[in-house]
């Protein structure tokens, strides 16, 4: 990874997390599930899979490209479908950890911002963390290339506003059908948000990816609404450079009211 990543989580209901935790099962959605607006804040958006806002004029060619038809059709706004399923979570960067010199621990607040948008009303909210993050994202891609199909993770961009009025991004999504799936518009940025995706050109309504031996990476963290969530890392150890050199996989929590 081109960041280092302390930590993955992810807000949701027990009965979800139950299946990652027993069944090693992720429930990946079809990005174009995100489209709906009856999600959530945090899981609702209209522009997953945009490519461009741009007025464009489309033809067409019903011989491979060797001849092109003479009419046009003007369009006001492309997107692309590259049945593309993800899993997502939050990502927790060692650079944004806080030491705690009382205590000797490094600290992160997770915000009532970002998971008020993922809260679901009249029922139980949890979060499900993971420090574990290399064996975590080993156990995908392991799991992901016995499935034989196209898959990548990556971190997502927050660049989608420029993009949508950039010609080059056509070109780019034109290339790798993917790239559809790791930018997102600026708004979403509270998100951090790293993801896991499958390319299944069998265009299943969801998928269902099983990742063996992972049931004792996670921690479960009973969520109170209107509270922030302040994390605590133990026996964190940096360089001078600010490089990790040590690391044990205990986490601490305490809430905070917002």
């Amino acid at each position: 990874m081109e960041k280092k990543v302390i930590a993955f989580l992810r807000v949701s209901i027990p009965a979800y997390n139950d299946d990652i935790i027993k069944n090693n099962k992720l429930y990946m959605n079809a990005q174009t599930f995100f489209h709906s607006m009856e999600l959530t804040d945090g899981q609702a958006d209209e522009a997953e899979g945009m490519v461009s806002l741009m007025p464009l004029q489309l033809r067409w060619s019903t011989n491979e490209g060797k001849d092109w038809s003479k009419d046009s059709l003007e369009i006001q706004s492309l997107s692309y479908n590259p049945h593309a399923y993800v899993f997502c979570v939050y990502a927790i960067f060692s650079d944004s950890l806080v030491y705690d010199n009382e205590n000797e621990v490094y600290t992160y607040i997770v915000p009532w911002s970002y998971i008020k948008d993922f809260w679901k009303p009249d029922t139980e909210n949890e979060m499900l963390i993971t420090p574990y993050v290399s064996v975590f994202s080993e156990k995908f891609d392991y799991a992901a290339e016995k499935s034989g199909f196209f898959h990548t993770r990556a971190f997502v961009q927050y660049d989608l506003d420029e993009r949508l009025h950039d010609p080059k991004y056509i070109q780019m999504v034109n290339n790798d059908g993917l790239t559809v799936v790791f930018h997102k518009k600026r708004k979403h940025s509270k998100e951090n948000e790293y993801r896991f995706s499958i390319l299944n050109p069998n265009k299943p309504q969801h998928y269902e990816l099983f990742l063996e031996g992972t049931k004792d990476i996670y921690y479960r963290i009973p969520l109170k609404e209107n509270y922030s969530v302040q994390l605590a890392f133990q026996g964190l150890i940096f360089d001078e450079n600010k490089e990790l050199i040590q690391y044990s996989p205990q986490i601490g929590a305490r809430f905070i009211k917002a």
